[in-house]
């Protein structure tokens, strides 16, 4: 069924405050809770994703919201959107992200209209969670598997999502912007430049946005012969137009088998001037590697890594909003521990 477990800090010390566990599902142990996370500024609310929720097409997977008062979590809602179809499983919760209060969530369902996928936007007023829309990006080509990612901007007015198998995995990403409550696509599709050009890239792969929603990191994957590297695609919006600052590979040493590609997760500080990319399956063990911001340009700080990690580390990533505190997860240990690194 999975679950999330709660840390707290104290100096330099992690404390295990609680277990969350999200009930209402109608068949029990099988929804992958955990597998998707996301956590407001303040850290009271977390949005947990479990894609593989009651699933019966077109619907399945869900969001459970928790929220902290005098340190204690309780569940606050389960939350399914409306408006799925297609003969697939939906697997609302394969994505999530929480703006900076946490009253706005959005998560991601790629196997909605048969894999087009689609985003789905929730908001809370006096505890009650409501859904304000279901968004879908135009332009798509074929499966598409629009929600594979998602990032909301701190102020919930700029979405990004990633639809890594469109045009047959070279893969796009979409911008949404709110006016006055109405959320509404911001031009076209976006389609990076490729590291290695005629190959399949799953543009979108993974995604983040800064506090601002003005600047964008998606990951996308090259591949050379039977292995594939994880590519940074670094954008800025000035006058509601995105543009292309970089296309970076993570590490020429990044190869993967080709089987292993499930994601390359990414996350920034809230200003934007550090990032973190999950390198996962990298190697033997996998890493996560932190980049800041120099004259418009990412480059590479450091590389994290945990020998007792098999084939796993860099599963997730997330990064404070000062950018202090990384945390970086695994699917699979000699320990079965997951890890936060600081920065200093």
């Amino acid at each position: 069924e999975g679950s999330t477990t709660i840390y707290i800090r104290s100096v330099s010390t992690w404390t295990l405050q609680q277990v969350l566990i999200g009930t209402g599902n109608t068949f029990a142990n099988a929804s992958s809770q955990g597998y998707s996370v996301a956590l407001s500024s303040d850290g009271n609310t977390v949005a947990v994703g479990g894609p593989t929720a009651d699933p019966t097409a077109p619907d399945g997977g869900a969001v459970w919201i928790f929220h902290r008062v005098s340190g204690v979590w309780t569940q606050q809602q389960r939350l399914r959107g409306t408006g799925t179809s297609g003969g697939s499983q939906c697997s609302q919760g394969i994505s999530v992200s929480l703006d900076a209060t946490g009253n706005t969530v959005a998560f991601g369902g790629t196997g909605d209209a048969s894999l087009v996928g689609a985003t789905w936007i929730f908001n809370r007023s006096s505890g009650v969670w409501t859904q304000t829309t279901k968004l879908v990006g135009t332009g798509f080509v074929g499966q598409s598997v629009q929600g594979s990612s998602v990032a909301i901007s701190a102020d919930s007015a700029t979405l990004a999502v990633g639809g890594p198998g469109d045009s047959t995995n070279v893969g796009a990403v979409w911008i949404f912007t709110k006016s006055l409550s109405v959320w509404s696509q911001q031009g076209s599709k976006i389609i990076s430049v490729d590291w290695i050009t005629g190959t399949t890239s799953f543009k979108g792969i993974g995604i983040a946005l800064d506090q601002a929603g003005n600047n964008m990191v998606f990951t996308s994957l090259n591949h050379t012969g039977s292995y594939y590297h994880v590519i940074g695609n670094y954008y800025t919006r000035v006058n509601n137009t995105w543009y292309s600052l970089q296309t970076f590979v993570v590490d020429l040493s990044n190869t993967f088998q080709l089987t292993q590609i499930t994601k390359a997760a990414v996350r920034m500080s809230y200003d934007g001037s550090l990032m973190i990319i999950g390198a996962y399956n990298q190697a033997s063990n996998g890493t996560a590697q932190v980049y800041q911001l120099f004259n418009n340009n990412y480059i590479k700080q450091t590389v994290l890594v945990d020998t007792t990690i098999i084939n796993s580390m860099g599963w997730d990533v997330n990064v404070s909003g000062d950018g202090s505190t990384f945390a970086v997860s695994s699917s699979t240990t000699t320990g079965g521990n997951d890890f936060a690194y600081v920065r200093i």
